[in-house]
């Protein structure tokens, strides 16, 4: 197949030379990546982009190696939208997109990215950002946890978790809140550890200014579906539509039958523990209100 997942799969075989001898780790909540391979150009510019969450190597879970890679790359969507294709043996995942090619080995324990050479600095950095991304997914979904789109904000040493689909006000909760910590206002990890379920802050953000972050893990005390409204309601919403909305709302789902199916079960687990509520909100900073009744 010349336009199919056989025929780029070839081309997945880990060159011989990096793109330079560089490397840093980043991590959080215990799951750590070691990165191989970088330029001087990309380190610096990875270092900046994960201040804050840079890791002993020695903790590293998972060691990936940086190449540039040829031919074997996804062809752009028309309409400018990322594209991913990805496909499990018996040896591991490849994940293939326009920027970036990669492979990941069945323990999780080392792989490596191709990036497009043709493209500039700054696609490059979100390309490697795009591959670990998902491998700290697989790493999590191991430890019984997910990623969820969402926005994380901490109130009295607790966090509450925000989720909904693109529009329904996630940054802007983070933006009404100024007085708050902010984990991420694009995606939490959520963790189990000694039988509670914590949200944890990630280095993946939307357009939430840096000094408004913080790092850390935090129990967690609400988790509110986001619901654009005129008006200001809070109700509990029953468990079969909170699994069904988180799932739609997880990192990495749908891609594959077998992840879904840990990431369901993940999810399922974590609603025994927790009551989910549908927020419908005018984006005013009243949600407080309700929440803290």
């Amino acid at each position: 197949m010349v336009n199919g997942f056989e025929a780029r799969e070839l081309n997945l075989l880990e060159p011989e030379k990096t793109v330079g001898n560089e490397s840093m780790s980043v991590g959080f909540s215990g799951l750590s990546i070691k990165i191989e391979g970088l330029n001087d150009d990309l380190k610096t510019r990875l270092v900046e982009r994960y201040e804050g969450y840079s890791e002993n190597d020695n903790r590293a879970l998972s060691t990936l190696r940086v190449y540039y890679g040829k031919d074997c790359f996804i062809k752009p969507d028309e309409e400018g939208m990322l594209k991913i294709d990805e496909k499990e043996n018996e040896d591991g995942i490849f994940i293939l997109s326009q920027d970036f090619s990669g492979f990941i080995n069945k323990d999780k324990s080392e792989g490596f990215v191709l990036l497009n050479g043709d493209k500039e600095p700054k696609i490059l950095l979100l390309a490697i950002e795009g591959f670990i991304m998902r491998v700290f997914c697989l790493l999590a979904l191991e430890k019984g946890g997910f990623f969820l789109h969402s926005c994380g904000m901490v109130k009295e040493n607790r966090a509450y978790i925000f989720y909904g689909p693109s529009g329904s006000g996630k940054s802007a909760i983070a933006t009404l809140s100024p007085e708050l910590g902010i984990l991420s206002d694009d995606l939490v990890l959520i963790i189990p550890e000694n039988g509670k379920y914590y949200a944890s802050s990630t280095p993946f953000w939307g357009a939430i200014a840096r000094a408004m972050r913080i790092k850390g893990i935090f129990e967690i005390a609400g988790v509110y579906k986001l619901v654009k409204s005129s008006e200001t309601e809070m109700k509990k919403i029953d468990t079969i539509k909170a699994l069904t909305t988180m799932f739609a709302s997880s990192f990495m789902g749908s891609l594959s039958q077998k992840r879904n199916l840990i990431l369901f079960d993940n999810i399922k687990k974590f609603l025994k523990s927790q009551e989910v509520y549908e927020l419908k909100l005018p984006l005013q900073p009243v949600f407080w209100d309700l929440i803290s009744r």
